[in-house]
């Protein structure tokens, strides 16, 4: 089970946070690693959420040879970006009713991640592009947020939503399954092909002029707000 835990942000002093997403202040001083996190993010833990672990890596990938687990998400104020992405690769999404997911990519002027290829599969090409292109922002009390979770309570309840949510995963047959359904929604050859291209676009908006200039004007108003 994957949760944000309390933070002490002023603006959110004590309560739970799912993920803020990538800190723009550490790309624009050069603390993230396009190698390390922005790919090594993908191929690393990302990828074992979503395909398993390999019991032995030369053996190949055969079912009995992969370690799979079901994953389930709380997600409690908000998911952005990078949180947002960890979703798409859940089996259980419970959402507290007052939180919100966005992929706010066309601002942030990056790719993100493997969002385009996983984001339409789930909510369909029209509303992928109103999130990715146009930065739209999926409020949980949406109709629409249905479509990126699976259940929607109030804070309150966020803690037995979860427990349910882990006990029904946990039959024996459960992991068998997510594997087979993440074979048959994302082939492997069409991950690496995907990858490939995800490899050079990004390293272009990364360090792209437009991308550094926005990063700096942001760095330079929190250092005036400090």
């Amino acid at each position: 089970m994957l949760r944000g835990g309390a933070v002490d942000h002023p603006r959110y002093q004590g309560r739970r946070v799912f993920s803020a997403g990538i800190n723009l202040k550490d790309l624009r001083n050069g603390d993230i690693s396009f190698v390390d996190f922005l790919m090594g993010r993908e191929l690393g833990h990302v990828n074992k959420m979503f395909r398993g672990l390999l019991s032995d890596p030369s053996a190949g990938l055969w079912a009995d040879r992969v370690i799979q687990k079901s994953w389930v998400a709380a997600v409690d104020t908000f998911a952005i970006g990078g949180g947002m992405q960890l979703l798409l690769v859940m089996d259980r999404v419970i959402a507290e009713e007052n939180a919100y997911v966005s992929l706010p990519a066309a601002e942030e002027g990056i790719v993100p991640g493997l969002g385009n290829l996983r984001l339409t599969r789930l909510t369909g090409a029209r509303f992928a592009r109103q999130v990715i292109l146009g930065g739209r922002r999926i409020a949980m009390s949406d109709p629409d947020a249905r479509l990126v979770c699976d259940e929607v309570v109030p804070a309150e309840d966020m803690d037995t939503a979860v427990e349910r949510a882990v006990h029904e995963l946990g039959a024996p047959a459960v992991s068998a399954n997510r594997r087979m359904l993440n074979l048959a929604e994302e082939p492997l050859d069409t991950f690496r092909e995907y990858l490939a291209e995800f490899a050079v676009t990004q390293v272009a908006r990364a360090y792209s002029d437009d991308v550094l200039a926005k990063v700096e004007k942001r760095w330079q108003r929190s250092r005036a707000r400090t």
